[in-house]
């Protein structure tokens, strides 16, 4: 009997001891979560000055929606009648992200086009528009139209195309719905299009994400655990050198691994509220449609481009701009998320499409 009520003592304090680890465990990770929450609503390193920002980089300050300053970069054509590109950048990344594409300043000079690139806010050195975990996808863009407009007009530019890449897609269509209104809309590319969750769109029906996938979609768009994987994203990001073998790129893509990987750096340096907010911009149900579709019209070119091969945004998702714009013209392409051709979207857009 003795022997019994000893291992019954035994199992006791083993049950006491993983409770404690447990709750010790759960204690900590609140903490972090918390923490990070914290840190996704300030800077985490002091902004640039203009003279630190990179080559080809500059401020646009005192924007329209809110006196913060956007960050915009630009490349290709200084002549005063080349076509204007506006370029918005994907998620993890700057306006400075096109320098990965071999000869892109040059090529873009050749074309006779002038690229415009901002890096959306939260990235970057581009204020992050607040209070953070409250700019849903309506909100987010509303204040983007205004100020990417208003950039534009600071630069003298009247007509201009507008693209936009993954997470950018959104932005770039609502920016370019609003130049299409005002009748200063040339072209438009939709590219490997994130398009982010809205009436009409219902983006984890047409994904058919699996319940893990769900549930980490859910769990990405707390406050407190999309800032924790935010800050544990960031560590990991800061703290890789060689970007040469990442798992994430294909062996045979044509772009520049280290200047991916240094623009990703960069991204993040400064602040982690474009990745919490990007989170929760594709998934967070916004009640009124996203982009003023109405306003287009076969005018105005439209094309679309989506890889095959693409699990990242999948053809149902990148291509829903079709759907709603039934001339516009489908360009799909054999690969993946990272085999979009960026020259291939300049040559449709500003000399003609082929095929």
């Amino acid at each position: 009997m003795a022997c019994c009520r000893c291992c019954r003592c035994c199992r006791c304090c083993s049950c006491a001891a993983a409770g404690a680890v447990i709750a010790l465990l759960a204690a900590v990770l609140t903490g972090m979560c918390y923490n990070a929450s914290l840190a996704a609503q300030r800077l985490i390193e002091p902004m640039p000055t203009a003279e630190e920002l990179p080559a080809g980089a500059r401020y646009f300050r005192d924007r329209p929606s809110d006196g913060g300053r956007l960050e915009w970069h630009e490349y290709g054509s200084t002549e005063p009648g080349a076509q204007v590109w506006l370029l918005v950048h994907g998620s993890v990344s700057t306006g400075g992200v096109f320098h990965i594409f071999p000869g892109f300043d040059r090529r873009m000079r050749e074309l006779g086009v002038r690229v415009i690139a901002p890096t959306m806010p939260g990235w970057g050195a581009s204020d992050a528009y607040t209070p953070v975990f409250k700019m849903t996808g309506g909100l987010w863009l509303a204040r983007w139209t205004q100020d990417t407009l208003a950039l534009l007009d600071s630069l003298g530019v009247d007509k201009f195309a507008v693209s936009g890449m993954s997470l950018g897609a959104p932005p770039a269509l609502a920016l370019a719905a609003a130049a299409q209104s005002k009748r200063r809309l040339v072209a438009v590319a939709a590219l490997i299009a994130n398009m982010w969750n809205h009436p009409g769109f219902d983006i984890v029906e047409a994904i058919s994400y699996t319940a893990m996938e769900r549930l980490a979609i859910r769990a990405l768009q707390s406050q407190y655990l999309g800032s924790a994987a935010a800050w544990l994203m960031r560590k990991m990001i800061l703290g890789t050198t060689d970007f040469s073998t990442s798992p994430m790129v294909p062996d045979d893509v044509t772009w520049d691994r280290g200047l991916w990987g240094s623009d990703m750096q960069r991204a993040f340096r400064y602040q982690l509220a474009g990745q919490v907010q990007s989170n929760r911009l594709a998934f967070i149900h916004t009640p009124a449609p996203l982009v003023d579709w109405a306003v287009f019209d076969d005018s105005v070119p439209v094309y679309v481009f989506y890889g095959d091969r693409d699990d990242v945004c999948p053809p149902v998702m990148a291509a829903h701009t079709a759907t709603m714009l039934p001339w516009a013209k489908r360009m799909e392409f054999r690969g993946t998320h990272f085999h979009l051709d960026i020259f291939s979207v300049a040559q449709a857009l500003f000399a003609g499409a082929s095929g």
